[in-house]
């Protein structure tokens, strides 16, 4: 069976990217119309959001969809070889 170890990293990098993938999805977005920069905004508690955002492109969003999908390969691999080690116990213990 696969270590504890290893599924605790997994979940660990899943919190970091979950982290940086609410932050896209929960923040305030807005666009500046002269320039057509768009910015995000995810402090709201101490100034106004126009005052906090940082200026997102294209590149900063497919940054965290490729660690997304690289955190669930990561997860499904784990826990498809952790299904083949409990089926070849299984067998075993059937045998």
């Amino acid at each position: 069976m696969r270590s504890a170890r290893a599924f605790n990293d997994a979940l660990k990098a899943f919190e970091i990217v979950n982290r940086k993938r609410n932050r896209f999805v929960h923040g305030l977005w807005y666009t500046h119309t002269d320039t057509n920069t768009v910015y995000l905004s995810d402090d709201l508690k101490h100034q106004l959001p126009i005052m906090r955002g940082k200026e997102i492109v294209a590149a900063d969003v497919e940054i965290v969809v490729k660690e997304i999908m690289q955190v669930e390969k990561r997860l499904r691999d784990l826990f498809r070889q952790e299904l083949q080690a409990r089926i070849e116990n299984a067998e075993k213990a059937g045998s």
